[in-house]
């Protein structure tokens, strides 16, 4: 099970919430299969409703293969929004077959802290995982 941890960028309307396991701990996987490690989505936190969907880049892993996909989860966030279903991306990896040991890559999420800025903000997310 995942431990739920927001993570906040000060003073933005729509806030980032992801796993912990996802974003702060090694993830233990099993070679050569597709698992989801987390949900991370960008939630309006007046609301609590989903703030859209951002663009998403990735750093891949050297033997694996990570992917988002759009979907309706539970707001991970430590306020009021927290366990509330709304949009975001499931986090996937898959590792190569016959890989075992240590890989890691990163998610950027792409973002406008409110509808009318001209700028996106660009979240980190780094994903490590111990292949077994």
């Amino acid at each position: 099970m995942i431990n739920w941890k927001t993570l906040r960028l000060a003073a933005l309307s729509a806030i980032i919430s992801c796993g912990a396991a996802v974003a702060a701990e090694t993830m233990k996987v099993q070679s050569g299969r597709t698992v989801t490690l987390g949900f991370v989505n960008v939630y309006d936190k007046s609301t609590c409703g989903s703030a859209g969907k951002p663009d998403v880049s990735f750093k891949q892993p050297a033997n694996g293969t990570l992917r988002v996909e759009w979907a309706s989860g539970k707001n991970g966030a430590k306020d009021h929004c927290n366990g509330r279903l709304t949009k975001g991306f499931r986090i996937i990896y898959a590792s190569k077959k016959g890989f075992r040991g240590n890989d890691n890559g990163v998610i950027y999420f792409n973002y406008r802290r409110w509808e009318s800025s001209p700028s996106k903000e660009t979240h980190r997310v780094p994903v490590n995982v111990d292949v077994r």
